[in-house]
């Protein structure tokens, strides 16, 4: 898979980023960064924009009908998503949020982006 750094924050362009932490993804370790300005947590570095147009064309849809049919699969999934909310949670009451009984959390992300 063809990778691209992430120099600066995408959001509002601070450099020198930090470190925040990795989840597994088809036995790839993706890392995450997180701005020391904004916040904001990015994946770092990540693919190409060919390598989504392709995953997403051959791969992406197929794992998803085989994975509604295989347990294993989604227990795994689960288990990797719910991981990975512990420790945005975690990280969030660091900065003084407060937990609430029913708490929400918002991933923003566009999973497949096709840009001509």
């Amino acid at each position: 898979m063809d990778l691209v750094n992430i120099t600066s924050c995408p959001i509002c362009k601070t450099s020198g980023n930090k470190y925040f932490g990795q989840t597994k993804h088809n036995e790839l370790n993706l890392k995450y960064d997180i701005c020391k300005n904004c916040s904001l947590i990015y994946m770092n570095p990540r693919p190409t924009q060919e390598w989504y147009n392709k995953t997403y064309k051959e791969d992406f849809w197929e794992l998803k009908k085989r994975g509604r049919k295989n347990r294993e699969m989604i227990k795994s999934q689960l288990t990797k998503q719910t991981l990975w909310a512990r420790k945005i949670s975690d990280y969030l009451k660091s900065l003084g949020f407060q937990e609430k009984k029913a708490p929400n959390l918002l991933e923003i992300g566009c999973s497949y982006k096709n840009c001509k």
